[in-house]
């Protein structure tokens, strides 16, 4: 679980370069990062969320 909840904390970096956004997209990073909101700790649920959200505006 470490490992993902740093790379969710780079997404959370790159996820407001509107550049990485479509990398992030197709990388299928979503998908890691939605089921991280059912597994992840509370502080880490919202990094994803506000991931999440940049990704999507």
């Amino acid at each position: 679980m470490e490992a993902r909840e740093i790379a969710s904390a780079t997404l959370l970096s790159l996820s407001v370069v509107d550049e990485s956004k479509v990398t992030n997209g197709a990388s299928g990073a979503t998908s890691a990062l939605v089921q991280l909101l059912s597994e992840g700790t509370h502080g880490r649920k919202k990094d994803v969320a506000t991931i999440l959200f940049y990704l999507c505006i």
